[in-house]
């Protein structure tokens, strides 16, 4: 392999194995109060709502899963600490949102 990688593969590699608390995002009807997954097409009179926290977990592999199989957090800082558990448990980093971190990012694991 090259030791001279493309700014490109070096952010993906730098993303492989970690855990990062995001804004959770769903389809709303504000009709009937029925919910959507943000994930395939937007029926008729739905709205993208973002509303508590989930988590996007990164595998070695470079593959994206959304949340740790349990209930959305309400709060940041609990989802953070949910992830920092989940991370040591994985042998994984936690890496800041940085939408909820003004700006800064930061590595935990």
């Amino acid at each position: 392999m090259s030791k001279n990688k493309s700014p490109e593969i070096k952010e993906k590699e730098e993303h492989l194995g970690t855990i990062c608390v995001v804004k959770r995002a769903f389809l709303y009807n504000p009709a009937d109060g029925s919910r959507a997954s943000i994930h395939g097409s937007r029926p008729p009179g739905y709205e993208v709502r973002k509303e508590g926290y989930t988590w996007r977990v990164t595998d070695r592999r470079g593959s994206i899963t959304y949340g740790l199989c349990r209930t959305p957090e309400k709060d940041y800082e609990e989802a953070l600490q949910v992830a920092k558990n989940a991370a040591r448990l994985m042998g994984y980093s936690v890496i800041e949102d940085e939408d909820q971190n003004e700006g800064k990012r930061e590595r935990h694991g």
